[in-house]
């Protein structure tokens, strides 16, 4: 008899944990599903207190900094995590001037923010060239908007410099270690981080990648239907080992 399938979901920048109800409507009833609100001043605070939001050996799904933490929490405690799914993820910088310049540009990010409040902050945020694919649909980009309105503007701008992919370890070199599946996915329209999830997957050793049509960074917002069968899929092939 397979052993049950439990997964924490993990939100990103500027996320909810309501940010994954339509998700997990959307997985069959015997999969376990929590989700993870995201606080703690550390990577590493972080990832303890995501390793108490379901049971042991749980499967961690991130978006873009979930997906960083769910990577992060992987690596430092894998006998803990039974799989990944890595959406539009990052394991790390590897050149020191990246790091270097990233972490400039969030902390110039982080001033405006706390200088003018969220409403600017949001506008420029979502006209990065990250989003570039909610040009096309300027209501979902305006909902996203609106949705964020109402946090914080000093720990918004505090989650950006503490959890920032400038301030987290490379993960690049621990991906071959990892023996549980992974599932790195990204939307085709979002180039870059297309590309990062093929080389995450070829560098696991039991990694996967899917890239799905018609959606940027935020494949689980921008295309739903494609996101849950990925992750239903994999999910079930993995409560079938």
């Amino acid at each position: 008899m397979p052993d049950p399938v439990s997964v924490v979901f993990i939100h990103g920048f500027m996320g909810r944990g309501s940010d994954w109800d339509a998700i997990r409507l959307q997985l069959p009833n015997h999969m376990a599903t929590h989700v993870h609100e995201v606080a703690g001043d550390s990577m590493d605070e972080v990832s303890r207190h995501i390793l108490t939001t379901g049971p042991d050996r749980t499967v961690l799904a991130g978006y873009s900094m979930g997906a960083r933490l769910a990577l992060h929490t992987a690596v430092r405690h894998p006998g803990k995590v039974r799989a990944l799914i890595l959406e539009s993820g990052m394991p790390g910088l590897e050149a020191e001037e990246e790091r270097v310049s990233r972490t400039v540009r969030d902390e110039a990010k982080a001033s405006e923010l706390r200088r003018g409040g969220m409403l600017p902050f949001l506008q420029a945020w979502y006209k990065q060239t990250l989003f570039d694919s909610l040009r096309e649909q300027p209501s979902l980009r305006g909902q996203l908007i609106e949705d964020r309105l109402d946090l914080n503007p000093e720990r918004v701008a505090d989650e950006l410099c503490q959890l920032s992919v400038a301030g987290q370890p490379d993960h690049w070199a621990a991906l071959p270690n990892l023996s549980m599946p992974v599932l790195a996915l990204a939307g085709a329209l979002d180039h870059k981080y297309a590309a990062v999830a093929e080389r995450i997957a070829g560098l696991c050793t039991k990694g996967q990648c899917r890239v799905i049509d018609q959606a940027g960074h935020n494949v689980h917002l921008e295309q739903p239907e494609a996101y849950v069968a990925a992750v239903n899929k994999f999910l079930t092939e993995l409560g079938d080992d």
